[in-house]
């Protein structure tokens, strides 16, 4: 099951050494705030402009005993244990002194910017001549475009269909015939990327899609973890998160691919990345909806051999657009010119909330329904709810409705609130942040290609570390192409899992035991990956960031002392630090601009020295990708969530059921507009 959202996109125009007590981060000596018990209670950053304490200076805020000496008693006794008028310990600002000329030596400074804003640079578009046309909608759907909200493909009160009703039964994955489409191509494989790079002499090329990822982590950093705006959602719906998901927040990492004369191509890193039914309904979905009924059959398996070479070969339509060092391609879906700017808009679908929650158990979750606009579940606000949180910065399954999201609707979401003149700016100063961070790292490399993690930290808004580790393309190709060896057999095992399920329901509609095939089902689905497990237990569950407990430092210490003996290659370890300004006035994160206020950001880059804390870290941050990105712990972490979700799914399998018995013999109407009949 499927809701397909309409969304408009971004246009041209448009660690070895480790303090003893107590412990604290290996990366940015924060002290977690369990161990930190003289710490009081802070209010959350995020609900403030001032800029955030280190938890150093939080400590020496902390209130004081009460007591009931009299000052000159209270005098003697704090000279005699070495206390000062202020109160502050001589011992102790010693010890701080000592901590400052050890974080001094743990880091040395690198690079640093004043004053970086985008005021006067501009996203420039490169106009190529001669391309393909841009699709457009078919059925009707435009009308989708010009109408807020949730327009219901069928009308849930009098079951007339708003479009036409083809689009309720999307086509089996197994039955579409994928061959006849043309595939991805990767920017450093895209040879017309390339030769446009040369021509605009440009350093980095790169798809929108492939720095996606690593621009949420610079939203993150730029608006010091700003929460949710969720007020565009009905009072009915009650949810205590307001964050982006985990899986979001985690970190991310790309490859950047040497491609001679000093120009790189960024790719995304697909070590985590495994085939799954909804990428490969996006892909046919798309074409479902911008083209009419007889066309897209054509793609069916038994009609395919009907289409011609050049339908087969057809190329996809492109935008490229310039900003800094970067040359930026972005797939063109869909058009309309009566849209403001370009007209131009992204097509995406998206799977119910009992689907993705266990895309590899694809089924079960599949008889989930949305059967109304607002509440908590089945209904088109949860899904609404979840993109806000994932998807605004990425079974007999049926269409359930449509819907047009507006960049300005999505700036809403996450940048304070409608007009608030910030997602833009950001944007620009992120890919110009992105551009000094690559510079340091083919400075460092020349000549190399690299893989690249970012991890923006939780606990300190105003920090970003970054690893970058010199990689041979053959290395690089293993783990690009790893999951692709598999691909050839995916629709093999699509189809034994869609049989399989079927099956089981049959047997439960016929009253017989099912338990065995439901237990043979879910073994036939698990994806088995190798787990360190003595690392993975050491990760801070409440604590996703790099704060580093006894348990954990023990544990990657002895990954460290693992890694000495083998030889490694070098990589290097850095420390983002930004500060951010709205007309000269220092900030956390800024609320609203105008058109004459100027956000400035400060931020310099720091590397990190001591080669024991350079271990620890990095082995930290690609744990924490196997941790959240790895498919097993991520449907593990559901628990009790995840059953009530499934409960749903079998209860909407029944309804569906019923549904279809009350309504398959009947006429199926389609909403026209009786004047239009006149």
């Amino acid at each position: 099951m499927l809701r397909t959202a309409i969304r408009l996109t971004v246009a041209p125009s448009h660690i070895r050494q480790l303090p003893k007590t107590p412990f604290v981060c290996a990366f940015c000596q924060h002290v977690p705030k369990r161990f930190n018990s003289a710490v009081s209670a802070t209010t959350d950053a995020a609900s403030t402009l001032k800029p955030v304490k280190p938890a150093s200076k939080q400590a020496e805020t902390a209130p004081k005993k009460a007591t009931k000496k009299s000052a000159s008693i209270k005098e003697s006794a704090k000279k005699s244990k070495g206390v000062d008028e202020n109160g502050t310990s001589i011992k102790g600002a010693m010890k701080k002194t000592s901590r400052a000329k050890s974080e001094d030596t743990l880091w040395k400074p690198v690079l640093e910017v004043k004053g970086a804003h985008v005021t006067k640079e501009l996203i420039e578009p490169v106009i190529i001549p001669n391309q393909p046309p841009v699709a457009t909608l078919r059925h009707g759907l435009d009308r989708v475009l010009f109408n807020p909200g949730v327009t219901y493909l069928q009308d849930p009160r009098s079951r007339v269909f708003n479009f036409d009703p083809y689009l309720q039964n999307i086509m089996p994955v197994t039955e579409f015939d994928f061959d006849a489409t043309g595939a991805y191509i990767t920017s450093s494989k895209d040879t017309k990327l390339q030769a446009i790079l040369k021509k605009t002499q440009r350093k980095y090329m790169g798809s929108t899609s492939s720095m996606t990822g690593v621009l949420q982590h610079f939203h993150f950093l730029l608006s010091g973890w700003r929460q949710l705006n969720i007020s565009s959602l009905s009072r009915s719906f009650s949810e205590s998160s307001i964050q982006f998901t985990q899986l979001t927040r985690c970190p991310t990492s790309i490859f950047l691919r040497h491609k001679g004369d000093g120009t790189y191509a960024i790719d995304a890193d697909k070590a985590w990345d495994e085939d799954n039914v909804l990428s490969f309904l996006g892909r046919s979905m798309e074409k479902m909806l911008t083209m009419d009924p007889e066309t897209f059959e054509q793609y069916r398996k038994t009609n395919s051999h009907t289409l011609s070479e050049e339908d087969r070969n057809a190329p996809e339509t492109y935008n490229y657009s310039t900003f800094g060092d970067f040359l930026m391609r972005s797939q063109l879906d869909a058009h309309d010119s009566r849209l403001p700017g370009t007209g131009m808009f992204d097509l995406k679908t998206r799977a119910v909330c009992a689907v993705r929650i266990d895309v590899a158990n694809f089924p079960v979750g599949a008889g989930y329904q949305i059967l109304s606009r607002t509440g908590n579940w089945q209904s088109f606000e949860r899904e609404y709810f979840d993109m806000i949180r994932s998807a605004f910065l990425k079974y007999s399954m049926q269409i359930f409705g449509f819907q047009y999201i507006s960049l300005d609707e999505m700036d809403a979401a996450i940048h304070e609130g409608p007009g608030s003149g910030i997602g833009d700016q950001e944007f620009r100063l992120s890919l110009k942040m992105l551009n000094s961070t690559l510079d340091q790292a083919t400075q460092r490399f020349p000549g190399k290609s690299l893989r690249i993690f970012f991890n923006t930290n939780q606990d300190k808004f105003d920090q970003m570390g970054i690893v970058f580790e010199p990689m041979e393309e053959e290395e690089i190709d293993a783990i690009q192409n790893a999951k692709d060896a598999n691909a050839a057999g995916f629709m093999e095992r699509m189809a034994a899992k869609i049989k399989a399920h079927q099956e089981m329901l049959e047997r439960q509609a016929r009253g017989e035991e099912a338990e065995e095939e439901e237990i043979n089902l879910e073994e036939a689905m698990q994806t088995l990956k190798d787990k360190d497990a003595a690392i993975d237990a050491a990760v801070d569950e409440g604590n996703p960031d790099a704060v580093i407990d006894p348990t954990l430092a023990e544990g990657l210490e002895k990954v460290a002392e693992e890694k000495k003996e083998k030889k490694h290659r070098p990589f290097v370890v850095l420390r983002l630090e930004h500060i951010s300004k709205v007309n000269g006035e220092k900030v956390t994160r800024p609320e609203y601009l105008s058109d004459t206020d100027v956000w400035e950001v400060d931020y310099k880059f720091t590397e990190m020295t001591d080669e024991g804390r350079k271990e620890i870290y990095y082995e930290y941050v690609k744990k924490q990708q196997r941790k959240f990105l790895g498919n097993d712990e991520t449907v593990k972490s559901f628990g009790g969530f995840k059953a009530m979700v499934m409960d749903m799914a079998v209860q909407g399998r029944e309804y569906e059921t019923r549904r279809k018995l009350k309504e398959d013999d009947k006429e199926k109407i389609v909403f026209k507009s009786t004047s239009e009949e006149k």
